[in-house]
């Protein structure tokens, strides 16, 4: 080939030992490629003609041109780099899955959460977020660009922008695209009511990793109860597939109600339909200004969850984050979440947490650098020092590898980050009814 350009949906990051980290968010795919190949990587951002990149790549370390012939071709084949004008249909995925828990091992941040805004045209009932939002208070587009420079510093891999609804801000697709030319993969969630015909166009333009869409039932009407926003459901389900069909990937995130336990086999079947993946959530938060008032959509019985487990056990994954970036606890030397870990959450007026549950500030950016933040916070490092050993009224009990235990839900229920919360116990059970077929030993008791 005379001319080759990297692929728009290719991100990669250098990592403190030398490797390069690599996405391509087309195929959700991650590689740990060898440093080598960094150099050439770089060249791809400003070159295209092979001539001239090997001119450029021979100053700066000793190669011969079959080499870089075949190493074009390689590429070429995996679909890192394409021919201008030309998206090639991706052959097959990257070799040596990388998992971000070893990327982690020294506290690197990989991973950003941005709240731009609490406010939103929808009122779903269990939502976490504040009704009282503060515009004035929101980190200006400037802030925020300036913050996303500091991240490029740090090699930071993934933002995720969400909201309420970030599309309510009148700057959103600056913001977005200003990310993108940064080299960050992104992640986006929203209901997608506000978008219109053309904003598709310009997230097609974003190679997002995935547009993560709300949706509470396959039944318009009871979702459009829940939203509290007429005209939700169809204008939701429209984004998405407009989505679906300039190839941009979708994923469809439910919280799990007692509004909608009945439907679940209906919202599998929509996922299904509209082509996409789905992601459940079973824990319900109280909001952030501390209201109890969203835990009374839960279900009321470990019987009720097992019974939705089963259902979708072997198509969703059940916790608050996915994919590379989940950090399991198989070990004992590792944080309880990745909160902390190689995460972190941002609000909308700059204070920074370890996630978007637990919210013990560990700063402002508008104070203090993000960089020097995630290094000095004593906040940080005493989070990051959380184990599961360590959770208060859990001392006895054997089933703590099967406890999705959240710090955050444990401080927001009952004031500290690592004592027991009666919602995990109740999750724990019903993976034990689900696991035992709907009976469980009977000296452990339900919750």
């Amino acid at each position: 080939m005379k001319s080759v350009h990297l692929a728009p949906d290719v991100f990669f990051r250098q990592t403190p030992e030398g490797d390069v980290l690599l996405y391509q968010t087309a195929q959700s795919t991650v590689s740990l490629l060898g440093g080598s190949i960094l150099p050439l990587l770089e060249l791809l951002r400003d070159h295209s003609d092979t001539e001239d990149l090997y001119r450029l790549l021979s100053q700066t370390q000793p190669i011969e041109r079959e080499e870089f012939d075949s190493t074009i071709a390689q590429l070429a084949e995996l679909g890192i780099v394409v021919p201008p004008t030309v998206l090639e249909e991706r052959k097959r995925t990257l070799e040596s899955a990388v998992k971000l828990s070893q990327y982690d091992a020294d506290h690197r941040l990989c991973s950003v959460q941005f709240e731009l805004t609490f406010r939103c045209n929808e009122r779903c009932r269990h939502c976490y977020c504040p009704r009282e939002n503060e515009i004035s208070k929101e980190l200006t587009t400037a802030e925020i660009k300036h913050v996303i420079d500091d991240l490029k510093k740090m090699n930071v891999v993934e933002l995720t922008f969400t909201g309420g609804d970030l599309f309510m801000r009148s700057d959103t697709f600056e913001i977005l695209e200003y990310a993108y030319a940064q080299g960050f993969v992104i992640n986006i969630f929203t209901n997608g009511t506000l978008l219109s015909d053309a904003d598709f166009f310009r997230l097609k333009k974003l190679y997002p990793r995935s547009v993560h869409f709300s949706i509470y039932n396959y039944i318009p009407e009871k979702h459009d109860a829940f939203t509290q926003l007429p005209g939700s459901f169809q204008k939701t389900t429209d984004a998405i597939k407009k989505c679906k069909l300039l190839g941009i990937p979708v994923n469809i995130k439910v919280s799990l109600l007692e509004e909608n336990y009945d439907d679940v086999d209906g919202i599998l079947r929509l996922a299904e339909a509209l082509g996409t993946t789905i992601q459940v959530s079973l824990q319900i938060t109280p909001t952030n200004n501390g209201s109890m008032m969203p835990t009374a959509h839960r279900l009321n019985s470990a019987e009720r969850y097992a019974e939705v487990m089963k259902t979708i056990d072997s198509h969703i994954l059940l916790s608050c984050a996915g994919g590379e970036l989940t950090l399991t606890r198989k070990r004992q030397d590792v944080a309880i979440c990745g909160a902390g870990a190689f995460s972190l959450n941002i609000n909308p007026y700059g204070e920074v947490y370890p996630c978007n549950a637990l919210l013990i500030s560990c700063g402002n950016v508008r104070q203090t650098p993000i960089a020097e933040i995630w290094q000095t916070s004593q906040t940080l490092q005493t989070v990051r020092s959380f184990r599961i050993e360590q959770v208060k009224g859990c001392e006895a009990c054997a089933d703590r590898d099967l406890c999705d235990y959240c710090p955050g839900s444990a401080m927001q229920e009952t004031g500290d980050p690592l004592r027991r919360y009666s919602e995990a116990c109740m999750l724990t059970y019903a993976k034990k009814l689900k696991q035992k077929g709907g009976t469980v030993d009977a000296r452990h008791e339900s919750p």
